[in-house]
Order: C-alpha cells, then sequence, then structure tokens
C-alpha cells in the first residue's frame, strides 16, 4: 500500500489536461508494483482462511467487494471532475 500512495503522489501533479503518457509512466509503474503486492496477498488471505468447500463464496465475495470499491472509486474521481469543470 505504500507503493500505491508514493505512486498516487507522483500521479497527482503530472495530471493536467495535456499531459503525455510516458511523464505518468514512472507513477503507473509504482502505482502497478504497490497494487500487485497488495491484491494478490490480499486474496491468497480470503482464500486460505475459508473452508474448501466454500472457496467459490469467498471468491465470490471477494470479487464483488473489489469491484464496489472500483465503482465507488470511480464515482469519487468523476464528481471532482465534474466539479472542476473539466467535462
Amino acid at each position: 500500500m505504500a507503493l500505491n500512495t508514493v505512486g498516487l503522489e507522483l500521479w497527482a501533479p503530472a495530471v493536467e489536461p495535456q499531459v503525455s503518457y510516458t511523464s505518468l509512466l514512472p507513477a503507473l509503474i509504482v502505482c502497478g508494483i504497490g497494487m500487485g503486492m497488495f491484491v494478490a496477498p490480499s486474496a491468497n488471505l480470503v482464500m486460505s482462511t475459508v473452508r474448501p468447500e466454500e472457496q467459490g463464496i469467498a471468491s465470490g465475495a471477494n470479487n464483488a467487494i473489489r469491484e464496489a470499491r472500483r465503482w465507488h472509486r470511480r464515482r469519487i474521481a468523476g464528481g471532482g471532475v465534474l466539479r472542476a469543470g473539466r467535462l
């Protein structure tokens, strides 16, 4: 999570309407490494705490919660963009 935070800190000052993808690349790489180090162990922890016959349910619940968080983050980010008048 710390790497993801660092990546977001790198990303924040670089986000401008005319920014190039190459200037965002370092932040995206750091965020990707940070998320990769968090998501896989998190899913492993969820799956290792349930009985084998309940792993399908746990996997579905874990994926549903992850998608709900993703949807919520997009709604928050979209609201910020709309309030800033960028759309």
